[in-house]
This record gives structure tokens, sequence and C-alpha cells, in this order.
């Protein structure tokens, strides 16, 4: 016998479209907001006893909206930084000895992640390459998230670690 708590949940699940339509006008990114959808029908699937009937709607739309906050703000965290790394022109001209620099910098940082092992490695290119969070890079690799957490926190030491040497050994 179905209960009210499952079919308001199959009712949300019955107009998933209309939410990830929702999603993707706010993302524009058809990908990410079909990955978001799922996330949504996730937690719910695992909060659903916990939430009451008439408000599982609103709370479908509200994770939705928390999440693709979440995803916008890393988005514009990413570009920021990509923007305050690459863009040389704002604090100083072009010059061949800093473009020379920077190739040198990018070639370390290749070497240092093909030094890497091979898991953390992978984790460590799903998010500096990609842009991909520790959930996505979790299921992708259908480990826990902790995991990926903790691969890519000790990847980026160590990467961090070893360009910190080279700068303060090459100057």
């Amino acid at each position: 016998m179905e209960t009210k708590t499952d079919k308001a949940f199959h009712e949300c699940y019955r107009r998933r479209d209309v939410l990830r339509t929702y999603i993707a006008s706010r993302t524009h990114n058809w990908d990410e907001a079909e990955d978001l959808t799922h996330d949504v029908f996730e937690k719910l699937w695992k909060n659903r006893e916990s939430i009451l009937p008439e408000a599982m709607e609103a709370w479908v739309y509200r994770t939705a909206r928390n999440l693709v906050i979440d995803v916008v703000r890393t988005r514009m965290v990413r570009e920021k930084a990509a923007a305050g790394c690459c863009d040389m022109s704002e604090t100083s001209p072009e010059t061949p000895e800093r473009n020379l620099a920077f190739q040198e910098l990018r070639d370390l940082h290749m070497r240092l992640i093909n030094v890497l092992p091979p898991k953390r490695r992978a984790v460590y290119c799903l998010s500096f390459f990609e842009g991909r969070d520790t959930v996505h890079i979790a299921r992708a690799m259908s480990v826990a998230a902790s995991t990926v957490k903790r691969q890519l926190l000790t990847a980026r030491k160590t990467i961090r670690t070893a360009l910190a040497e080279s700068y303060q050994k090459y100057g």
C-alpha cells in the first residue's frame, strides 16, 4: 500500500523534467542540470520520511535552488581564480620573460600531476581541469565522497608544497 509520502515523492519525480528545465535555466548547462536534478532526488529519497508530503514539492525546489547557488558560486570562484592566475596583463605588461616563466610554471604543474598516484591524479584532474565537485567525482569513480576529499586534499597539498619549494629554490 502506497503512503502519502510515497505518493508525494512519485508526484514530484513524475515532474522531474520541469525541475530539470528550471535548473538548466539557471545554470545554462543541460548536463549540469541533469546531474543536479539527480542530486535533488537522491537527497529527497534519503530524507523523504522526515518531509511532510504537503511540503515535498517546495522542499524539492528549495533544494534545487540551493544546489544551483552552490554550483554558480563555485563556478564564479574558479573563474576568478583562473582570471587572476592566467591574466597577467592587469598587473604588468606581457613580456617574453613572463611568458616563459608562466610556461615553466604550467609545465612544472603538469609534471607534478603526473607523479601523483593514479587514483589521486584522476581525482585531482577531474576537480582541477573539469571543475567536478567531490560528489560527482565519487560517483564517477565509485568511491566514497570522503575518500575523494582526502585524495584531493593530499594532491593539492603535495602540489602546493612542491610549487612553493620550486619557487623558493629558483625564485
